[in-house]
């Protein structure tokens, strides 16, 4: 038989080691809710949160002090190197980003996409049709 020790020593050992909350839960049939709230528990005794947002946000700003120091501080080469860390990664997310105009693009051609899809007439208007589509078993045009 289980004390409550030795299952909240277990629980909390496989929660550590990364077994998923639901398989937990259903091995030593406990509420899933509460594996959860002991995993989150867990998680800010840990890392000082549970929220993976909030936890990346505190080691960025981390990141940022220590940068400072290195430029303050360190040797010409060592302000050389996390200078150039610092810029090669601003010009990696800069051209990352996507511009205005190929989100318009990007949406247009999802719009025509679904409408192809539902059958719903596209944008384009019916006189603008290749003159020699098939209607009704007729060639149009001439």
């Amino acid at each position: 038989m289980w004390t409550e020790k030795d299952l909240t020593y277990t629980v909390n050992a496989l929660l550590q080691e990364g077994v998923p909350v639901g398989i937990v839960a259903r091995v030593f049939s406990l509420d899933e809710d509460l594996v959860d709230k002991q995993r989150k528990k867990l998680r800010v005794e840990k890392y000082g949160t549970a929220d993976m947002e909030d936890f990346l946000e505190q080691i960025e700003w981390q990141a940022i002090d220590v940068v400072r120091n290195v430029l303050k501080t360190g040797t010409t080469t060592e302000k050389a190197r996390y200078t150039n860390l610092v810029m090669s990664g601003r010009i990696r997310a800069r051209t990352k980003r996507v511009s205005d105009s190929v989100k318009e693009g990007r949406e247009r051609l999802t719009e025509e996409l679904e409408a192809m899809k539902s059958g719903a007439p596209s944008g384009t208007p019916e006189q603008e049709r290749s003159r020699f589509v098939v209607v009704a078993g007729e060639a149009e045009g001439g």
